[in-house]
């Protein structure tokens, strides 16, 4: 990422599960083919989470170039047999996150100068969207492609002999994994966890720290660069650590662990996994980069607890 010296604003969020009564939805109306639906209050109050994580990014950005990383599971796909869908139907679901993308790239400016970047998610099996959704979703707003597409001169045949005027035919969307050389730091990006958080509150964060010292550790030996932040998601619960690698240097190098929180609510399936879990925390990350100083970030989330009052007996 060398197109522009200046300063650079990286805006990070996913696990939105568009098509989940759970998942992210514009306050309106949608006409499916089968149904007509709209947010229920759950959603609308996770929409009010996205409208201010999208103002900040709007504020946060004037003057910036403007990255955003779109973190996997993006919709919800058909899995589990679950029953909480407002549409079972890939192409619909997809229509609804394009919506979300549609508002927050109007909101805070996105032009032809910045870039976006689509994640692959839970897509095995159907679970959270095949493949191909993340792919149709990123073909569709633009974003920045793993695999290059050939760039088809204008005269060049198909097999049958028409002439392909789409030079978005082939190539590849989604990443995998992500790494970004942002003014000369480092950041990594995964949907899926390395290390969990786990379920103890007197233990948690132990398996994010283990890792990342043993990933930073790996690095050095192998005298590789160690990146500035790793970010990943999945667990739908915000969490930042640091970890700094003792290599002789006055501060060592010093790398941060960020768990994106995510758009969407808790499900049955994940109250019948995790009974009595903690709340999910909704939001999204950014981190500002200026040449000659170090990076800032902050994970912008709010707990979504909206359990029943106890019943008085």
């Amino acid at each position: 990422m060398s197109d522009d010296d200046g300063p650079v604003l990286l805006a990070a969020w996913g696990d939105t599960h568009c098509g989940s009564t759970e998942g992210l939805m514009r306050p309106k109306q949608y006409q499916f083919r089968d149904n007509n639906i709209g947010p229920n209050k759950r959603q609308r109050a996770i929409w009010r989470r996205f409208e201010a994580y999208t103002d900040e990014i709007a504020r946060l950005r004037n003057g910036k170039r403007l990255i955003v990383v779109l973190n996997g599971d993006l919709i919800d796909g058909d899995h589990h047999g679950t029953h909480q869908l407002v549409t079972r139907k890939p192409a619909e679901q997809e229509r609804v996150f394009l919506d979300c993308w549609d508002y927050f790239a109007q909101a805070v400016g996105f032009s032809d100068n910045d870039r976006v970047y689509v994640m692959r998610g839970t897509d095995l099996n159907g679970s959270h969207g095949h493949m191909d959704s993340a792919d149709n979703i990123a073909r569709d707003i633009g974003a920045v492609p793993m695999v290059q597409p050939k760039d088809y001169a204008i005269e060049e045949f198909d097999e049958r002999g028409i002439v392909r005027r789409n030079r978005n035919i082939d190539g590849w969307y989604p990443w995998d994994d992500l790494t970004l050389d942002i003014l000369g730091h480092r950041v990594k990006f995964t949907h899926h966890a390395p290390a969990g958080l786990g379920r103890r509150q007197h233990t948690k964060g132990n398996g994010v720290r283990s890792w990342l010292r043993s990933y930073q550790t790996e690095l050095a030996l192998r005298k590789q660069k160690v990146p500035r932040y790793v970010v990943w998601s999945h667990v739908h619960t915000a969490w930042r650590e640091i970890m700094r690698l003792d290599n002789g240097t006055p501060n060592g190098d010093e790398t941060t662990a960020v768990i994106l929180p995510a758009f969407q609510g808790p499900t049955d399936f994940v109250k019948q996994r995790v009974p009595f879990a903690h709340p999910t925390t909704i939001g999204g990350w950014w981190a500002e980069f200026r040449p000659g100083m170090p990076p800032v970030d902050k994970i912008i989330s709010v707990e979504l607890n909206l359990d029943p009052r106890p019943e008085r007996i």
